[in-house]
């Protein structure tokens, strides 16, 4: 009888991890009621899922959750919290900084939750998850693009349509890069010849609406990865032997790759030679002469100055946007204002000092 307990007990806390990361997925597809900025939605209906699964952990308290506290990772994110918090004494916007600390806390939050959960769920499980959400996004991509092409040649002025389920072209473009490794794994895991080749499908899909969202980001993100994996490849075909070779080589073709390839090809053929979308033509503009790349490395220059000239204390959390302006101020041309210095760190380190940075 008490094993019997213990199963159902064992049963009902992997039904709900299976909820909690559905419902954290579900939160990109609830309706925004048309509001201009999805974020401030998106973070409402996070901070319910927080409070609930949070009030479940609370009440079901146990060694686990005592273990998890103890964690390096979450002592980190906690001294980051703390930092936030002392920040506030010299924070120029008092009122911004408590904004901030709210969006940090339940990111702390969800991050504990996940945490928590993730002791009752698989990398395996959570690659289908993952992949389930990434057909969903790409799905609400592909319903815009072809609209547009229904009307017009597709050219980089459009891609901010092509938002899916993010806020934004860039955040859009990383969510699918984001994703795209679980739907990798949950093949490998699942080994069917009619499921790889659906992701094979979803890979290509994926590539090809980065290619069209063109963020330069992602764009070196692929390159860094396409590069790690070629001299992993070189490495393992001069130290395996020839079947564990392609054991390991197969995946990596077929589903990365492969689609890659294809989906360069495909889109560049679909584009006309004068686009501004054209690939190379985007690739070519991240150097130091391009008008945003000197725009950031400006930013980023004012970030530095200004932690090396205070860095211990810093502006305080949420607040670099107002001291951007007056830094930048000479070049700001418009209603055009620094609003980030597009560097998490260099922005943690500017708002918190040194050892916010550090955590």
């Amino acid at each position: 009888m008490f094993k019997n307990f213990e199963l159902l007990k064992q049963s009902k806390e992997v039904l709900i991890s299976y909820s909690f990361f559905a419902l954290a997925l579900l939160i990109f597809i609830l309706p925004d009621f048309d509001v201009i900025d999805k974020v401030g939605v998106q973070l409402f209906y996070l901070t319910l899922l927080n409070v609930i699964y949070l009030t479940y952990c609370l009440y079901n308290f146990d060694n686990s959750i005592k273990s998890l506290f103890l964690n390096k990772i979450n002592l980190s994110f906690v001294f980051f919290l703390i930092i936030s918090l002392i920040s506030f004494f010299w924070s120029l916007n008092l009122t911004e900084s408590f904004v901030k600390f709210s969006y940090w806390f339940n990111v702390y939050i969800l991050f504990f939750l996940s945490s928590f959960f993730l002791r009752n769920i698989s990398i395996y499980t959570l690659g289908f998850f993952v992949t389930f959400f990434l057909v969903a996004h790409l799905l609400i991509i592909f319903i815009y693009y072809y609209e547009i092409i229904s009307n017009t040649t597709f050219s980089f002025q459009y891609a901010n349509f092509l938002r899916g389920l993010a806020s934004n072209k860039n955040i859009s473009s990383a969510l699918i890069i984001f994703c795209l490794p679980f739907s990798y794994i949950s093949a490998l895991k699942l080994k069917n010849l009619f499921y790889s080749i659906f992701i094979f499908f979803i890979s290509f899909c994926s590539f090809y609406f980065i290619f069209s969202l063109s963020a330069r980001s992602v764009f070196v993100t692929i390159a860094i990865s396409f590069f790690i994996l070629f001299f992993f490849l070189l490495i393992s075909f001069f130290k395996m032997k020839k079947t564990r070779f392609t054991h390991i080589a197969k995946p990596i073709i077929f589903l990365f790759y492969l689609p890659l390839i294809l989906s360069y090809i495909f889109f560049n053929s679909s584009s006309s030679n004068q686009s501004d979308v054209q690939i190379l033509n985007r690739i070519s503009t991240v150097n130091y002469q391009d008008a945003s790349t000197n725009t950031r490395i400006r930013f980023y220059n004012h970030a530095i100055d200004y932690f090396l000239d205070n860095p211990f204390t810093g502006v305080g959390l949420g607040n670099w946007k107002f001291k951007s302006i007056d830094l930048d101020k000479l070049n700001i041309k418009g209603y055009i204002v620094p609003y980030h210095v597009h560097n998490d760190f260099l922005e943690v380190s500017v708002e918190l000092g040194f050892f916010g940075l550090l955590s």
